[in-house]
């Protein structure tokens, strides 16, 4: 009884499976055509349009002019875009606009968002002489530092 029981138990799920696996082979066999359908833009794409074109309207005189807020909400959408899609910005332009919504994003990214080595080239940097008149200015003051407290020590000043 035991046996029939283990049997049974083991056998039940290779006959569903197997059974499974006929089902769908016969019904991928026939001859069924798929079609597959693409829309021309997403969701996202369009969103991104949208929100492009609204802010092109509030800032009629240059899109650069943007605020960080509304830069950040335009990035938001320009970074759910695909790869295909950032590329088709290069030929979308606003009204009479002479640049491209791509050419406009990499720019609001340049303004917020500048390279590392931009940021770091903004800063003042003294010249090659002026860093070797420091370095011998200091060194000079703590050798004199270390040669009078020498004399102070031997003479017995201070132990």
């Amino acid at each position: 009884m035991k046996l029939r029981k283990l049997l049974l138990a083991l056998l039940l799920p290779v006959l569903f499976i197997g059974v499974s696996l006929i089902a769908t082979n016969n019904s991928f066999s026939s001859d069924n055509n798929v079609i597959e359908v693409k829309a021309a833009t997403s969701v996202d794409y369009d969103n991104f349009i949208n929100a492009y074109d609204q802010f092109r309207i509030k800032y009629p005189e240059s899109i650069c002019d943007i605020s960080k807020e509304d830069c950040d909400e335009l990035l938001g959408l320009y970074n759910k875009l695909s790869a295909e899609e950032k590329l088709d910005l290069n030929e979308y332009k606003y009204g009479e606009d002479t640049f491209s919504a791509a050419q406009a994003i990499t720019e609001l990214k340049k303004k917020y968002y500048p390279d590392k080595e931009e940021r770091d080239n903004k800063g003042e940097k003294i010249s090659q002489s002026t860093a070797i008149i420091i370095v011998v200015v200091v060194s000079i003051f703590g050798m004199s530092a270390i040669s009078v407290l020498y004399i102070l020590k031997k003479d017995k000043v201070i132990e």
